[in-house]
This record gives structure tokens, sequence and C-alpha cells, in this order.
């Protein structure tokens, strides 16, 4: 039977290639093949390895090296494999620094253990975790714990932590997804990632910060590209920061949140509750009601005054197109006394550009001002300054026992819906200030003339 000779120059390009794989072993399942080996073995045959002998010894010992030694691959699809790869993970660390990646491949985990649980503070510090699946809907873990608690509990634990490509699932309103206990002492929980991950479901909350009398950190978290879907139902909150096992003043020490890119849908609950702590900013984004029969809602609930922590204070809000679809879906309910908070180039009015007579009862953003320092100062409220905005219904001022001296809200080139035939507001309309001296200003608006009561102290 005749031999098939190779050309030598694809021959050549082989070696070549190979010398390349041997520098670099990573990029070995990118070039050794079903077709490479057929070629060495031709080659063998027809006598062109004159003096490379070696070649497919060569590519042999690069198949059976790992691809990427730095990663772990859950082999399997239940708890004992996942528990498994976490501890080959996190066995292996130079001091706190973890060195491999823990990979989920695509398909269904059915998970009754946590991934991570640690509730001994003496535990050391784990620092660079990196959890990855494939991406929505083709990595799942469905999250169903005999006894409702978190998938992810550290007390002091996790610093750089990043996780993406999932989809998390949960039935009961008792689970939690991450619960985080950070203080003074022992180490911390900082610097979060999440992206690229859906949460669907029932939850009590999905993230939840927490920390006694001596709390700290508890910051630096990044939400990218993450999404709920139109099932997802928070007992308590998607996010809280505070006042879970009490409320201390300390918690105010859980700062720098960022949320970019996100699409939330969300069937009933609070989104973001800010107890003590904040310092957030959101940067795009489209944010909806799953209908308009369901809710409550309300995407940024601030419930307490935090009346000396003005840098904690701080929201910001840019580009998010919102989409309520009642009136008991809320976009802020805000009771700080002091700090800033600022909605730029935002739209409320997606799906409520309905009858003017009934969505201009709406009152999607609320205020309640507040009187820490009694009557020598009088009543507080944050900056509250909208921006470029497209409201809806009007806006509500509950006042202080006392004129507002401090803080107050400016309205600046801005638009409330009053009907499609380019209908004009009054101030009136748009704010409704109940009790307590209005301090207010509209200035360059789209349809609410010029108007400023602005009470100096």
């Amino acid at each position: 039977m005749s031999v098939q000779v190779p050309d030598w120059a694809e021959f050549s390009s082989l070696d070549a290639r190979v010398a390349i794989v041997e520098a670099k072993p990573d990029l070995s399942a990118d070039v050794v093949s079903l077709g490479d080996r057929t070629l060495i073995l031709e080659a063998q045959a027809s006598g062109l390895l004159s003096g490379q002998a070696d070649l497919y010894g060569r590519v042999a010992a690069l198949e059976a090296k790992p691809d990427r030694p730095w990663e772990v691959v859950v082999a399997g699809y239940d708890d004992a494999a996942v528990q498994a790869a976490v501890a080959e993970v996190l066995s292996g660390r130079i001091g706190n620094a973890v060195q491999r990646k823990l990979i989920f491949p695509p398909g269904v985990y059915n998970l009754t253990q946590p991934v991570i649980d640690s509730l001994d503070t003496n535990h050391e510090m784990i620092e660079g975790l990196v959890i990855e699946g494939m991406g929505f809907r083709s990595t799942r873990i469905n999250w169903v714990p005999s006894t409702p608690g978190p998938m992810i509990r550290a007390v002091r634990r996790l610093r750089f932590f990043r996780m993406e490509g999932f989809t998390i699932t949960s039935s009961n309103a008792g689970n939690e997804f991450a619960y985080l206990v950070s203080d003074t002492s022992g180490g911390y929980n900082q610097a979060w990632t999440f992206r690229h991950v859906e949460w669907q479901g029932s939850w009590l909350r999905v993230i939840g910060l927490d920390g006694g009398s001596t709390a700290n950190l508890n910051s630096e978290f990044l939400l990218d590209r993450c999404s709920t879907a139109s099932n997802s139902v928070f007992a308590d909150a998607f996010f809280r920061s505070g006042g879970i096992s009490g409320t201390f003043n300390q918690q105010n020490q859980f700062l720098n949140y960022t949320v970019r890119d996100c699409f939330f849908t969300v069937k009933s609950g609070a989104v973001f509750r800010f107890d003590k702590g904040g310092s957030i900013t959101v940067q795009g984004g489209s944010w909806s009601c799953a209908n308009g029969t369901d809710g409550p809602v309300t995407w940024f609930l601030m419930p307490n005054s935090n009346a000396n922590n003005r840098s904690a204070c701080q929201l910001h809000v840019d580009r998010v197109r919102f989409e309520p679809k009642a009136n008991d879906h809320l976009i802020i309910d805000c009771h700080w006394g002091t700090g800033s908070v600022e909605f730029s180039n935002c739209c409320d009015l997606s799906s409520l550009q309905g009858d003017p007579a009934v969505v201009n009862q709406y009152a999607l953003h609320r205020y309640t001002a507040q009187a820490p320092w009694g009557s020598g100062v009088g009543g507080t409220l944050p900056s509250v300054r909208y921006v470029n905005h497209q409201g809806v219904g009007h806006h509500e001022v509950a006042g202080a026992a006392y004129p507002v001296g401090r803080g107050g809200l400016l309205y600046d080139g801005s638009y409330f819906y009053r009907g499609t035939g380019g209908q004009t507001a009054t101030a009136a309309d748009a704010l409704t200030w109940t009790g307590g001296t209005p301090r207010y200003e509209f200035i360059r608006c789209d349809n609410v003339a010029d108007q400023k009561v602005w009470l100096t102290p």
C-alpha cells in the first residue's frame, strides 16, 4: 500500500506551532488536533521525520498537560462535586491569594449546601477568588436548601471576589444568595464584582450586608450587566445595606456601590435598601416592573434619616429607563435628612403615558424631611437634583415640623408628562409639598415655568 506523503511545508509549520505551544502551554488546545497527529504519523511513515523523531512525543506530552492549570472545573452537578472543587481551589492559596479559578461548565446544578459557608471568625482571608459560569441560562444554579439560608455566607472572609456567567434561582422566600458580615476585627468582605449574573424567583434578599457596633467595610461592590427576571420577588430587598441584625451607626462605613448597565425586572419588593451606608452610583440600564397588578415595588428605599452621615448619603442615578406601571411602583422613598440625591437623564414615563387624569395622581418619587437638630436648624432634606428628567405624575415631599432650611429640590431642564398634546404643568402640579415651608426651584424645564421658593437658613 502506498503511503501518502504530506507536504513538507505543512509539516514544518506544525513543528513551528508545537514549539510555540511548548513555550506557552495554555495554547495547546488550540493547536493540537487529530489532524495534526495524523500528519505526524504520515510523516513518520514517509521517512520525513529525519532529525525530528520526537515530534509526536512532544505533542503527546502537551496533550497530557491541563490546558489551563490555573483553573479547577467542577466535575459534576451536585453538592459533592461543587464542594470538592471549592476545596481544591482554596487549598492552593499563597498567603491569602487564590491561585486557581473555579469554573462551572454549562448545565443545571441543584444545590442544597452553600458554595461558601464561613461562620468561624478565625478563618483566614480569601482574596482573589473568581467563580465563572458559561453565561445567562447556560450555567444555572437552583438554590434549594432544606432549611432556608444563604448560598454564600462570609464573615470577615472574602476580598476581591468576582462571579460571572450564571443564572441563579430560588423558589423559597426565606433564601438568600449572599449574606456578608464585616467589622473592625479580623478580616473584611470587600471589592466584590458580579458580572452577567441573573437572579430569578423568590428571595428574602439577594445580597445582605450586615455588621454590629464595630461594623466596617462590606464596601466597593460592582454589579455589571446583571439582571433579575419577571418572577423576581424580594421579601426584604434585592440588595440591603445595614439594619439586618440591628441598626448601628457604624454601618455607615458600608460604602461605594456601583450598578452599571443592569436590566432588572421586578414583580414585588424593595430593590436597593440602604438603612445605613451608601455612596451609590447607578449608570445606565433598564429597570421595569413586571406588570401593573403586582407590587408594591420600591427601587430605592432609604428608611432612616442618617443625619450626621453626609458622606455616606449619596445617590447618583444616570441614564436609567424606569418602567413603573402602577402608583405603588416607587422610584425612590427617601428619609435622608442630609447628603445628596441626583437623577440625571432618566425617564419614568415609558409605560405610563395613559390617561393624565389617572397618572397625574401618581407620586413615584417621595421624600420625607427630617428635623434631627430641632428648631435651631429646622427641617432638613438631602440636596436633591433632577437634571433632564422625564417624569410622570408628581413628586411628593412630606415636610418636617419646621420649615426646611437645609437641602431642597432643584429641577433643571426636566419634563412632567401631562398628556400627548404638549400640555404644560405648574410647579404645584409637578411637586406636592405637605407640611412645612417648601424649598424648591424649577429652572429651564420643558413644560414647567421657572419658579423658586427657597428659604434661606
